[in-house]
């Protein structure tokens, strides 16, 4: 579980730099520095990477099940 929460905090951590940077370069013309550049391209492998790491990991186990499990035993727990 703590692996999954990683992997998923890395992805939009990954996801949210290259946004920014995209827009910043949209909105007001900015345009990155090289090293922002190298930053955003190594940001965009590792989407690419943690993507498809996470969805061939959990091809046979979604990932709406590993939250889901802890969300229904919580609801039930609370129910009872």
């Amino acid at each position: 579980m703590v692996y999954e929460f990683f992997c998923l905090s890395f992805f939009f951590l990954l996801l949210f730099t290259v946004c920014k940077t995209l827009l910043s370069f949209l909105l007001y013309k900015q345009y990155p520095k090289k090293k922002e550049i190298g930053r955003v391209f190594l940001s965009i492998l590792s989407l690419s990477y943690s993507t498809k790491h996470l969805f061939n990991n959990y091809s046979n186990y979604p990932l709406r099940s590993i939250y889901m499990t802890d969300i229904e035993t919580e609801w039930n727990a609370l129910s009872n």
